[in-house]
């Protein structure tokens, strides 16, 4: 994909993964995994944004 992510669906994303992972936080049964094939484009910029937006 090469075209740029539209900002508010990246974080809406965002939302709903951390929507889950509170979901989860009382049996911690089911991680949140990432994946992607080098993990240096899509992949990293979600779990970079991820790190950033929770501090």
């Amino acid at each position: 994909v090469s075209k740029r992510p539209v900002i508010s669906e990246l974080l809406g994303l965002l939302r709903a993964a951390w929507a889950v992972e509170q979901s989860n936080v009382s049996d911690k049964k089911y991680p949140i995994l990432v994946h992607g094939v080098s993990g240096t484009r899509r992949t990293g910029t979600y779990v970079l944004l991820s790190i950033l937006c929770k501090q």
